[in-house]
């Protein structure tokens, strides 16, 4: 009974483009979700031709957990959508279960147009031409949308986005507007960036979002309505500031490393140690990204600050263990180079990326340790030391090209997370002072 009053609620919802009886193309757009790739709303193409027996809400946006290698294909940024058509009633349902915000908007196109949309999407959903390679950016089942309705209305779409005032945000201002409720993976989102995401986009380019083709396509809007009434909070407009945040966060933690090294050198030690290890294991994860297709983390500026040296400086902290550490250090090198050259030449499938990936920092901290036991380096310490007064001067240098505009990545804020912590470690992994050793005369008399 609620599946069938379901679908009668979702009829006569749609009853204002049935009723018309003629062709028609509505614009679907979805207000943000709960799920993490939900925030970005999303949007569909609906298109009522009754000549070609065309009935469909087209979407873009289909992806599966379980299709082959869907791990290393993420990890890579090669992820594969396909777009389908179904029934508006079947479409909408989720959404209407959900009461998420949508807006369906008519658009003004001629019955040559309408039909070119038909014939447009219907040849785009042959299994042969359904998949594509997913960009967040620059080819998402938003920017699929604008297409096609550019394509189908000649070019009219295109004048109107240069016209359009842009609003003056990049790709990662919008992705912190709309990922804001979720710190954490906001975060994480902000570290990946790179500057190429930093730019000012053109309305052509801010259609990658789907509020906004919705929101560009209101001058081609015959009719606008929502099928229903939401009480989800609507996106939201304005841009996160972290920097007091992280600031603050930074400072404080500096100044407990220093606590703790005041207190005792070991527990200072202790707490540089997890500050490498979380910086280190970002610069790897950063250098990792240079390898993959995801283009907007490319040339990321944050690994001048979350050093892939300070795996090295932990590695160097390693006093104790000489044998064990050089057996499994040596053997974990080995092991991971090996499955490095196996993943290379196509032995070991996708799917072992995410783990030769945390191998690599470990790998990192592995090789100084083995070298500097099996050299018997004795001032490891001092070594350590040295590691973290170069990551400070990388650290302060990128700083200064910052502040006069020769490195332009909106990052801010991690400069001021980690350049603190990165003082601070040099002052906690300070060399014993030694005793000097006493004058003849003041030698006991024997």
């Amino acid at each position: 009974m609620k599946r069938l009053s379901s679908a009668i609620f979702l009829l006569c919802l749609l009853l204002p483009v049935f009723a018309r009886g003629a062709a028609s193309v509505t614009l679907i757009t979805c207000g943000p979700g709960d799920e993490p790739w939900e925030k970005f709303g999303h949007n569909m193409l609906w298109v009522h031709d009754p000549e070609r027996g065309v009935n469909y809400a087209y979407n873009w946006g289909l992806f599966d957990f379980d299709q082959p290698n869907f791990i290393g294909n993420f990890i890579r940024g090669r992820m594969i959508y396909w777009m389908d058509g179904w029934e508006p009633r079947s479409a909408l349902g989720p959404y209407w279960q959900q009461k998420r915000h949508v807006t369906m908007q008519r658009l003004d196109l001629t019955p040559q147009q309408i039909d070119k949309m038909a014939e447009l999407c219907e040849t785009n959903r042959l299994p042969a031409n359904a998949s594509y390679k997913y960009d967040y950016f620059r080819d998402n089942c938003s920017t699929r949308v604008r297409d096609m309705i550019d394509d189908s209305s000649d070019g009219r779409f295109r004048k109107l986005l240069e016209a359009a005032k842009p609003s003056g945000l990049s790709y990662r201002q919008h992705a912190m507007r709309l990922m804001q409720d979720d710190f954490w993976l906001g975060l994480g989102i902000d570290f990946s960036l790179g500057p190429r995401t930093d730019v000012p986009l053109t309305p052509w380019q801010e259609c990658f979002l789907p509020m906004r083709v919705s929101a560009f396509a209101a001058p081609m809007a015959a009719d606008t309505w929502s099928p229903w009434e939401s009480d989800r909070p609507l996106e939201p407009e304005n841009v996160p500031n972290r920097l007091p945040l992280l600031g603050i966060a930074g400072a404080v933690l500096a100044g407990l490393l220093l606590l703790a090294s005041r207190l005792r050198a070991a527990l200072g030690r202790w707490f540089v140690g997890i500050w490498w290890l979380i910086s280190g294991f970002g610069g790897c994860f950063l250098i990792f990204a240079q390898t993959t297709d995801h283009w907007a983390s490319h040339w990321n500026q944050n690994i001048l600050h979350f050093s892939p040296l300070a795996m090295v400086a932990l590695g160097l902290l390693i006093e104790r263990g000489r044998r064990t550490t050089l057996i499994v250090g040596g053997v974990a090198v080995l092991l991971s180079a090996l499955a490095a050259l196996l993943f290379a030449i196509h032995i070991l499938p996708l799917e072992a990326a995410p783990f030769i990936t945390l191998l690599l920092p470990i790998n990192i901290a592995l090789v100084p340790a083995v070298v500097a036991l099996a050299l018997r380096v004795k001032n490891r310490l001092a070594a350590a030391r040295g590691v973290a007064v170069a990551i400070l001067a990388v650290s302060v240098i990128a700083l200064l090209l910052h502040l006069v505009g020769v490195l332009t990545q909106a990052n801010g804020a991690f400069i001021a997370l980690s350049l603190p912590l990165n003082l601070a470690a040099i002052f906690a992994v300070r060399p014993p002072r030694l005793t000097p050793a006493p004058a003849a005369s003041e030698l006991p008399a024997e």
